[in-house]
């Protein structure tokens, strides 16, 4: 289980749980990943094992002979006509094409780092197989061989306790011939190692399995101590000792009643249902990878369903290199002196987007758990209000989502438009043609060439425009400037099963047409050669250097001066410039081609927005500002609200009129932005702090009982100012002006313009490290997780919430196990409030037959600070007003000498965590010996 945590842990944020979650819940995918639900995590991975060696055999050469001995002895194997030893002897037939398939791995390796990873998955599955048929059939050689290759990934994924026990533990199974009876070795190795029910052959069993499927499964079902029975020694006792008598009882009411719990021969995976659905779910798989393609050809470390490439820190795809020299490390140091830094463990994809700093170390988190943790500390509580200027996630999750920005449905805008009625005269007009709508609206199938396919292109465009044509193309060979090109890589992955191709004009596309666009270099192939052919029979065209729309808008302006202009396209964008940018005595109509049922809708540069009192003066600012292609949208604010807000708010309209000017300042650009924000979120007018307004809004939400989502808070100051720079340098580009990104809110990583989430961490260190223990022993009383009541977790220093006394992990501790210690935590004080509280609460809800506490805690609590105290001889109030005359009772402490020696036999007090019920409990079942006093 904890291996297969690793792969979990290496493979996160690669696409791994998207894959998974095609067959299984997301939620069930998560445990899955985190090692635990066991048998759906086999089955899981190794489907997903299976669909890869599809990939991989498609590039094998078998020939027909072989394949047709293949198929044969394949139908024999399902109606069991060979044995296991005839199928381990084919092996040698087989050598030939088993090391062609272990070559075309390497060769795929060889692609780039994401198809190293999940060559490497691929081999960590193998492992998991290789592990569990060891166990199965008692292969002791094979169990040892599959224990020693797990070696390095539980050193790379910071496994850390798993990592120096298998090596002790393969170090002792190697000398066991020498500290072992001969012949009890012999058995032992001859597959006596596992544990058997039966002489099945496929039926070995992990010890600790077995104790869960007999002695756990009796202890927690009817009739065992768990259920309502005492865990006092003496009910143990008498349990434990009368299993024996009543599983004779048991076995003759069975008899007497006729039943009986058998096993048949069938595997429970060999049923016909189990196959097919198997068979089905394996389908599903292989259709997801042949979108996101996960051995693509690039030298850059991304993942395959979302496309978000890694930094050159993310090395999860050398984790085995890394573990291997992380083993060597170890070599000649003693078990109790080698010390683990988990400043070396690999850092996988998901900490791209979320990762925070704890204890000086890049770590990726879960928001919702972060904000969990941090939400319980009572530093918090008590500083709110300057915590919330923090984001409290490992992103701003009010405008970004685990992929990136958030993204809005832009077309939505196009019911703000009011488009033209009237028959609009085409005669003598010019259209300025989009050539991204064009790329993708004249369909081409695979197997078509290439000649053929330029021929529909001028086919369309002559049909239904004529020859006063001018289409304007998208630039992609300069990515340095392009702020889109995060945008444009997203939409991308969603084929990202392409790969670049190299065509003349006699050759058939190898591709689907989706496919083929998704790739940059082909689509920038594509238009440069559909370019000349446009020339050739006298259609302009035009490339823009990267995004076209500004192109296309300065296009149609120059046209309209001579004669009439019709911009035709299906992005919004394009219609929001043209109405921003059109001179007042021109008039350019867009046209929006319909598809379908949907209509064709013209729509006028001149009234499209007159219906509005500010007309189009500020439809830039709005679009960019809700979102666009290089700006987030805000979550739950949608833009026909905003625009709506806008109109009811002439105020709000000097605001976004900053944002035109080509000179304004960076104070003005945050001081009228904000206000901007502010008023989407519903603020007074008077206030001018969003993190004010931050705190105001999660105040209230807790206030109301809502529970309360970090997304719908406003986002903080830092996050604020990023985005308002964004948008102010997108409606510059819009009006023609050029800047230089790097200075408005984009930073450049690996060539490549990425937005600058907020120059804040995502909270304070100390509080970070607060929530996150560094415990180097056991997390005890002084465990920071354990003061706050929460568990150890994976993000712990040492621990990272595996085998430590604050502990959840299902497979360290049960959760029936006793916990105990010899020091706890006292809160006597605290305690007797509580309960003198409760009391009074409960006497109220008897006389007013009512559970309504909020109408009577004013005045209980007015009570409880007027009644004089025993410990302080005075009344909390009096208290309070004068803190020098509080006299505590005090007890004097007597030192006892300690009447213990090692050797006695002695109990130990059971854990108790702050406010544990004091009726339960406080001396263990157990008897310790005492080794050791310090």
């Amino acid at each position: 289980m904890s291996f297969l945590g690793s792969i979990g842990y290496l493979m996160a944020g690669s696409g791994l749980k998207e894959v998974l979650s095609v067959v299984y819940a997301p939620n069930s995918v998560d445990k899955m990943l985190d090692g635990h639900a066991y048998a759906r995590a086999v089955r899981g991975h190794i489907l997903l094992h299976l669909a890869l060696s599809k990939f991989v055999a498609q590039d094998m050469e078998i020939d027909d002979h072989t394949d047709d001995y293949i198929q044969r002895y394949i139908e024999q194997i399902i109606v069991q006509n060979v044995s296991y030893e005839d199928v381990e002897g084919s092996t040698v037939i087989l050598e030939s094409y088993i090391e062609q398939f272990n070559g075309i791995l390497k060769k795929i390796q060889n692609r780039g780092p994401t198809a190293k990873l999940w060559v490497q998955y691929f081999y960590m599955v193998s492992i998991v197989k290789d592990f569990i048929r060891s166990e199965r059939l008692g292969d002791w050689d094979g169990h040892l061989k599959a224990v020693k290759k797990m070696l390095p990934f539980f050193h790379a994924s910071g496994h850390f306790l798993y990592a120096k026990s298998a090596h002790l533990y393969l170090q002792d199974m190697l000398k066991l011939k020498n500290n072992m009876d001969e012949q009890a070795f012999k058995k032992f190795t001859d597959g006596f190692f596992t544990v058997r029910r039966s002489n099945k052959f496929n039926c070995g069993t992990w010890s600790d399995m077995v104790i869960e499927q007999s002695l756990m499964k009796s202890m927690k079902s009817e009739g065992g101590v768990s259920r309502g029975r005492s865990t006092q020694e003496s009910v143990l006792s008498k349990w434990v000792y009368g299993m024996y008598a009543i599983n004779t009882i048991c076995e003759d009411v069975e008899k007497f009643c006729n039943i009986s719990l058998d096993t048949v021969d069938q595997h429970v995976d060999t049923k016909d249902s189990r196959i097919k659905r198997d068979n089905d779910d394996v389908n599903k798989v292989i259709e997801w990878l042949t979108i996101h393609n996960p051995f693509p050809q690039t030298n850059k470390i991304m993942s395959i369903s979302n496309g978000i490439i890694g930094n050159d820190e993310i090395n999860c795809c050398d984790a085995y290199e890394i573990g291997k020299n992380l083993m060597n490390k170890m070599v000649g140091i003693k078990f109790d002196n080698f010390k683990f830094k988990r400043a070396n463990r690999v850092l996988p994809l998901l900490s791209v987007k979320s990762s925070i700093k704890v204890h000086d170390h890049s770590v990726p988190i879960d928001p919702l758990l972060l904000f969990q943790r941090i939400s319980l500390n009572t530093r918090f509580q008590d500083n709110l209000d300057e915590y919330l200027k923090y984001e409290l996630s490992p992103y701003p999750l009010a405008i970004y989502d685990d992929v990136g920005m958030r993204k809005t449905n832009k077309s939505t805008l196009f019911k703000c438009f009011k488009s033209s009625i009237y028959e609009m005269d085409t005669s003598n007009a010019t259209y300025i043609i989009d050539g991204g709508f064009l790329l993708h609206r004249v369909i081409w199938h695979q197997d078509d060439t290439f000649q053929c396919i330029f021929n529909k292109y001028i086919a369309y465009l002559k049909k239904h425009f004529g020859s006063n044509v001018i289409v304007v193309f998208d630039g992609y060979n300069d990515n340095s400037k392009n702020i889109k090109v995060m945008e444009q890589f997203r939409r991308s992955e969603a084929f990202s099963g392409s790969f670049e191709v190299f065509f003349n004009k006699t050759m058939k596309v190898p591709i689907s047409q989706e496919k083929f666009l998704s790739n940059r270099s082909n689509k920038n192939r594509l238009i440069s050669t559909l370019m000349q052919k446009l020339e050739n029979i006298n259609i302009a065209s035009k490339q823009a250097q990267d995004d076209a729309d500004v192109l296309i808008i300065e296009t149609a302006i120059e046209e309209a001066y001579t004669r009439k202009t019709v911009i035709v396209g299906e992005d919004v964008d394009l219609l929001v410039i043209l109405i921003a940018r059109t001179p007042s005595q021109k008039q350019i109509f867009f046209l929006e081609p319909g598809k379908g049922n949907v209509d064709t809708k013209i729509y006028s540069s001149t009234n499209s927005m007159d219906h509005y009192n500010f007309g189009g003066e500020h439809i830039l600012f709005l679009h960019a500002v809700t979102g666009c292609d290089t700006t987030s949208t805000f979550f739950n604010k949608g833009k026909v609200k905003v625009l709506k807000l806008l109109e009811n708010r002439p105020d709000l309209q000097s605001a976004a009129a900053v944002f035109k000017n080509q000179n304004c300042s960076v104070q003005d650009i945050f001081e009228h932005g904000i206000k901007f924000i502010l008023a989407m979120y519903g603020a007074q007018k008077q206030v001018v702090s969003i993190d004010n307004y931050r705190y105001i809004t999660f105040a209230k939400l807790t206030r109301n009982n809502k529970p309360v989502k970090l997304s719908s808070l406003p986002p903080t100051n830092s996050a604020t100012q990023q985005h308002l720079l964004r948008v102010y340098y997108q409606v510059q580009i819009w009006l023609g002006n050029k800047l230089n990104p790097e200075n408005w809110g984009w930073i450049m990583n690996n060539n490549v313009l990425e937005p600058i989430m907020t120059l804040l961490p995502p909270a304070p260190d100390e509080l970070v490290n607060m929530i996150f223990c560094n415990c180097k022993k056991g997390c005890g009383t002084n465990c920071s997780c354990k003061k706050i009541g929460i568990k150890c977790s994976i993000i712990c220093g040492h621990c990272r919430g595996q085998s430590c006394f604050n502990s959840s992990s299902d497979n360290a501790l049960d959760d029936n196990i006793d916990t105990l210690d010899v020091f706890t935590m006292k809160a006597c004080i605290v305690e007797r409030f509580n309960r003198t509280l409760k009391e009074k609460m409960f006497r109220e809800f008897t006389a007013r037959s009512s559970y309504n506490w909020i109408s009577i805690l004013p005045s209980l609590i007015n009570e409880y600070n007027n009644t004089k105290h025993r410990t302080i001889r005075m009344t909390p109030t009096q208290a309070d007003l004068d803190p020098t005359s509080v006299e505590i009772k005090t007890r004097k402490i007597i030192n006892r000498k300690n009447s213990l020696k090692i050797g006695d036999y002695v109990r130990i007090n059971t854990y108790k965590s702050v406010f544990t019920k004091g009726y339960l409990p406080s001396w263990s079942a157990e008897i310790f010996k005492i080794i050791k006093i310090n």
